[in-house]
C-alpha cells in the first residue's frame, strides 16, 4: 500500500524472502504464510491488516480452485 509504513524497499524485502526461504526451522513445513521473520497470524481480512485471512488458508476453496484451474487448462499434473 503507498504510504504503508510496512512498505519495503526491495532490499530489505528480499532479504527477508531469502531468509525465510533459506532458515531450516521451516524444513518439512509447507503451505505457511509468512509475514516478516515469522508465520502470519490470523487478521480480519481487511485490505492492509497485518495477517492472513482465513479465506486465504481454507483447504476447501483450494480443492475447488484447483479442480476448476485443471479442467478450464487441461493441465493435470
Amino acid at each position: 500500500m503507498p504510504g504503508d509504513a510496512r512498505q519495503l524497499t526491495h532490499r530489505p524485502g528480499a532479504r527477508r524472502f531469502g531468509m525465510n526461504g533459506l532458515h531450516r526451522w521451516l524444513d518439512g513445513l509447507g503451505g505457511l504464510y509468512l509475514e516478516d521473520f515469522d508465520v502470519a497470524g490470523p487478521c480480519n481480512g481487511e485490505l492492509g491488516s497485518r495477517g492472513v485471512a482465513s479465506w486465504a488458508i481454507d483447504p476447501v476453496a483450494a480443492r475447488r480452485l484447483w479442480d476448476i484451474s485443471k479442467a478450464m487448462t487441461g493441465a493435470y499434473i
